[in-house]
């Protein structure tokens, strides 16, 4: 037999394809902007706990917002990686300075399991030695890779830090 002169076989094959094909159909986008939206809130939030956790003094809380296999980008000096020698430079700076820091996002663009976040930072800077002294306050900008976890946690993969000052021209 046949449908519109089309084999009825031929037919039956067509639409067994298009039936498998719409359960295959994305999820609206709808669906994905709303989740978007939750990803973008989670790092937004998680920016915010960054420096919170900082600026708490505990450096063991502080270091849980880091990969294991994290890397460290700061002007002038050498790429600090890992963990542990990411630990060891804010122990050095947080036993000679009293620091502070405030991340002031720009951008946030989430992509799958990875996020980055961008925008500048103050960090007010006082030494130990001399608590009544005034705090330096610097703003600079940074870069945040994030990573999702296996529970869905946000961490810092990959930071960039720099000074804000525009470079001067090559003459």
């Amino acid at each position: 037999t046949t449908v519109r002169g089309i084999p009825m076989r031929h037919a039956l094959i067509a639409f067994t394809i298009l039936a498998l094909g719409a359960c295959n159909t994305p999820a609206p986008p709808a669906d994905d902007a709303a989740r978007q939206q939750q990803d973008v809130a989670a790092v937004n939030a998680f920016v915010d706990h960054i420096g919170e956790t900082f600026n708490t003094g505990n450096l063991d809380a502080f270091m849980q917002v880091f990969t294991e296999d994290a890397i460290q980008f700061n002007q002038g000096m050498p790429d600090v990686g890992g963990k542990a020698a990411i630990r060891k430079l804010y122990e050095d700076a947080l036993a000679q300075h009293d620091i502070k820091v405030v991340f002031h996002t720009q951008e946030v663009s989430v992509s799958g399991d990875l996020a980055y976040e961008g925008g500048t930072y103050d960090i007010l800077i006082r030494p130990r030695d001399n608590p009544a002294a005034e705090p330096m306050t610097v703003t600079n900008r940074h870069v945040h890779v994030l990573k999702r976890q296996a529970d869905g946690s946000w961490k810092t993969w990959r930071m960039m830090t720099n000074g804000s000052a525009a470079a001067e021209a090559p003459k």
